[in-house]
């Protein structure tokens, strides 16, 4: 290719391509803010604020800027001790409606202004799970398909606030003395969090964590104990006094309608997450009924916690809530493709491992309730409890594999785990 034909390429690219301008609130351009087009991340402004790209007419833009990074204090989140949230301006904004503006290109020969503001926020959380047994890729990608979920509840819930924008997962209790959330073998185990509000910093000298039970929970139940965890609240199903006790009264007492049961506005998810799309606020058309362990609107408490910059003035970003806004808003749509958590998933592989399957002890009911033990045949003297037999004196194992053994109350000697009763993965 000659000089010319090179000279003629450029030009002619040039002549295609669109300038995106990045401007803060004040009308200063931004650099290193991260433009996405339909969706999809397509680059970082330059230092003048601008990023040159191919655009066509109907294309919708946004663009977002860190301003903050909350630091670590668990390892595994990064070089040294990582990031465990980041706080940004966006040039979206959600509407009272639920739905979200950003800006469509009416004319790719102009260059398109996008606006950042501070009211505009975006919360993205880093995550570290991990499960204590040795898990099959199919388990993992389950779990993992649940925290994909579990970012666009965050997302709805939170009003486009919050979202999970990375993810460790391993299995085998990789990373378990930094996880955020651990994933238990023992089927005794439900959903918990050990220490309210302990996300972004160490209470004493502990690390507090969500426990999980060995069964993958459901995308709400994971956002409900980051409620505990990440946003300090306390759960609105447990009340004080005589007479029902809700956290909002309309998703019990009104008949069809946004807030009932369901409905694109019920609340609130630290009463039952299945149930609800959004948190308890003050808003009067659904107001926060009062009554339970956690005192005052959820909202309130998030305003006011470590996630809304308290240390500029003006503030950086601000969080916006239904009383803030005026309304509660409606559900939102699917959260773009470039925003979507960006997930490592560690699968160690061991030695032929069992599909999930079901043990009976030899001694049945006689022994039902009485607790299980596993005596793997990769660890030396280090036996662990995988839960209670059920009424049957059965129980669903997983993470077994072959030449393990099954110790129980019913058996005078270990049951060893053979081919007869498992199923090894691929």
């Amino acid at each position: 290719m000659t000089r010319a034909t090179v000279l003629l390429a450029a030009l002619a690219m040039n002549a295609c391509a669109t300038t995106i301008l990045v401007r803060n609130n004040f009308g200063t351009p931004v650099g290193q803010a991260d433009v996405y087009i339909n969706g999809s991340r397509a680059g970082a402004t330059d230092t003048s604020g601008k990023l040159t790209v191919a655009l066509n007419n109907g294309d919708h833009l946004f663009a977002r800027k860190q301003m903050y990074e909350y630091v670590a204090y668990r390892g595994n989140h990064g070089p040294g001790q990582g990031w465990v949230a980041r706080a940004y301006q966006t040039s979206l904004v959600i509407q009272n409606d639920g739905s979200r503006v950003d800006s469509t290109v009416a004319n790719r020969m102009v260059t398109q202004t996008l606006n950042l503001d501070p009211n505009n926020a975006l919360i993205g959380l880093h995550i570290v799970a991990s499960v204590y047994a040795d898990a099959s890729q199919d388990e993992l990608s389950a779990i993992r398909d649940r925290f994909v979920a579990a970012s666009e509840y965050l997302y709805n819930l939170t009003d486009g606030q919050f979202l999970i924008e990375q993810l460790e997962l391993a299995d085998d209790g990789q990373l378990w003395g930094s996880a955020e959330i651990t994933f238990h073998i023992d089927n005794t185990i439900t959903p918990f969090t050990t220490y309210i509000g302990a996300f972004l910093g160490p209470v004493a000298l502990s690390a507090p964590i969500i426990r999980m039970p060995p069964t993958t929970p459901d995308s709400q139940t994971l956002i409900h104990e980051f409620g505990h965890l990440g946003f300090g609240l306390a759960d609105e199903y447990l009340g004080f006094g005589a007479g029902p006790q809700y956290c909002t009264q309309a998703r019990f007492t009104a008949t069809g309608g946004p807030f009932m049961s369901g409905g694109a506005q019920a609340s609130c998810a630290m009463d039952h997450e299945r149930y609800s799309s959004k948190l308890c606020s003050n808003q009067p058309n659904n107001p926060h009924h009062g009554g339970t362990y956690q005192f005052g609107a959820c909202w309130d408490t998030i305003r006011f916690s470590p996630f809304n910059d308290a240390t500029s003035n003006p503030p950086r970003w601000i969080l916006q809530t239904p009383d803030t806004r005026g309304a509660i808003p409606g559900m939102l749509p699917p959260i773009p493709a470039g925003l979507r958590p960006t997930i490592t998933v560690m699968n160690r592989t061991l030695h032929d491992l069992c599909q999930p399957f079901v043990f009976t002890d030899p001694s049945g009911a006689a022994v039902a309730n009485t607790v299980v033990w596993v005596r793997p045949s990769f660890w030396v003297g280090f036996d662990f409890t995988i839960g209670k037999l059920d009424y049957k004196g059965a129980i669903e194992a997983h993470g077994l594999h072959l030449g393990d053994k099954i110790v129980t109350l019913g058996s005078t000697v270990p049951v060893p785990v053979t081919a007869s009763m498992c199923t090894v993965t691929n």
